[in-house]
């Protein structure tokens, strides 16, 4: 019988390591594209869309939580999901939790959020915004990453 805990942090081996640096490739581009759309909610910036929807769905009111857009929640959400990756690929533990499946659990709850997101451009506001939908595919992408990584990773 191993002495080792069954919830013990296990080391990556090289394809897991690999989808790990992949998502964290992922949220750092997630997290440029969700900058990018906070500089045009701050007024710094024009918004350059491929599709006629971008600036609708900017200029809805679920472009606002509590008043802060919501591509600064976006963009915060992302810079700890890359800072988290990023760690995760010196360490495969952080607070006792095995990163891999703290990855994939953050990058699930953001899922649901951009569900939401995607829901309301569909179904409310009627519009899609080209930049929106592109950060939902960096973080569908992301999770797919995760769970790569996961069925990877070693088994003891």
């Amino acid at each position: 019988m191993s002495e080792t805990s069954t919830l013990e942090p296990r080391a990556l081996n090289q394809k897991s390591l690999f989808w790990r640096m992949a998502g964290s490739v992922v949220a750092l581009l997630g997290m440029l594209i969700a900058f990018y759309i906070l500089l045009y909610d701050l007024g710094r910036t024009s918004l350059v869309c491929p599709i006629s929807g971008c600036d609708v769905v900017q200029a809805s009111p679920y472009s606002k939580w509590f008043g802060l857009p919501v591509a600064g929640f976006g963009f915060a959400y992302y810079l700890g999901l890359f800072a988290l990756s990023l760690y995760g690929v010196f360490s495969n533990a952080l607070f006792g939790f095995r990163l891999t499946d703290l990855l994939r659990f953050v990058g699930a709850i953001g899922l649901v959020f951009y569900a939401y997101f995607t829901y309301l451009e569909a179904f409310v506001i009627h519009s899609w915004c080209f930049w929106c939908l592109t950060s939902s595919l960096m973080l569908l992408g992301f999770f797919v990453c995760s769970l790569l990584e996961a069925r990877n990773s070693k088994r003891v």
